[in-house]
């Protein structure tokens, strides 16, 4: 592959896609998983942010995370939502109330295939292509 670019979106893409799934289905452990991550990842992200802010300002902070992040934020919320939604159908296995684990997952994957997916796939482009010219223009003002 020639394109650093192509190859770069590549790797934030899948390293995403394969996230979110895990989100999704590891939320079987009763939803513990999707919550860890989810505020795991708003302290890193809140910390970088911050580190950045200080070193560069915080328009670059804008710059590096608003184009991109205001389609992966929500897109990553819902798949902590559906891995949660996962885990109540456990939780609910676990107490020996009537459970739909399997036909949640399911509808869960169609889900993922249907919003998650192509979501990810245009905040990686965004952030891949359009992030770095944001950032450029910051940088000149």
């Amino acid at each position: 592959m020639g394109n650093p670019s192509m190859l770069l979106f590549l790797i934030i893409f899948i390293n995403n896609a394969i996230k979110a799934l895990g989100l999704v289905f590891l939320g079987i452990l009763l939803g513990l998983p999707p919550l860890f991550f989810i505020g795991l990842n708003g302290f890193i992200l809140g910390g970088f942010g911050s580190a950045l802010e200080s070193v560069n300002g915080w328009r670059y902070v804008i710059a590096n995370f608003v184009p991109h992040g205001v389609i992966e934020i929500p897109v990553i919320l819902l798949a902590t939502a559906l891995g949660l939604t996962v885990g109540m159908e456990s939780l609910k296995w676990l107490v020996r109330r009537e459970s739909r684990v399997k036909l949640q997952l399911s509808d869960c994957l169609k889900v993922y295939l249907r919003w998650i997916l192509p979501g990810l796939a245009v905040a990686a482009i965004i952030e891949v292509f359009v992030t770095p010219l944001l950032i450029g223009l910051v940088n000149v003002g």
